[in-house]
């Protein structure tokens, strides 16, 4: 971005509370860069993860079921409606699992995660994936993941470890 929207004036780089940002040399406008929220998803089904590959997907990597949080949409309304659209499956969400900040050159995105559970049908790729799997737990690690799934599922199994650890 190079114009302000408003005005149509320069844009010029500023430093705003120790961060980098456009702000209009003539009027007001300052381009915050704030993150669009996602959703996604550790997805259980018959003690399995659920994986996909959206078309827009050009490589081997697994992506978590989810996807964009829609206007006057909650993010758990989000993910159920993401969930059916990308599975053909209905499910219910069991925990908040966290929030992942994911910093990319053409826009940021808030990855905020759960772990839900198929309630019904079985996982079927709709026209938006390429691809659908179900990975049991213990091979869900050989499976190829960008950094931000990488993490997620980490964190989840971690959490998994801490909690049977409690439980005893």
């Amino acid at each position: 971005m190079r114009y302000c929207p408003l005005c149509k004036s320069d844009l010029e780089l500023v430093t705003i509370e120790n961060n980098a940002k456009l702000k209009c040399s003539k009027c007001y406008f300052t381009f915050w860069n704030n993150p669009s929220p996602v959703t996604a998803s550790i997805l259980l089904y018959n003690n399995d993860i659920v994986l996909v590959r959206p078309n827009y997907v050009k490589n081997d990597t697994w992506m978590l079921p989810g996807g964009y949080v829609d206007e006057a949409e909650t993010a758990e309304d989000a993910l159920i409606r993401e969930i059916k659209e990308e599975t053909n499956t209905d499910a219910k969400i069991n925990k908040f699992l966290g929030t992942y900040p994911i910093t990319r050159t053409n826009k940021n995105l808030l990855y905020i995660v759960f772990e839900a559970q198929i309630l019904s049908g079985t996982p079927k790729a709709s026209a938006e994936i390429s691809e659908i799997i179900t990975v049991n737990i213990e091979s869900i690690l050989n499976q190829n993941f960008g950094a931000t799934t990488s993490k997620v599922i980490h964190d989840w199994i971690n959490s998994k470890t801490f909690e049977s650890v409690i439980s005893k």
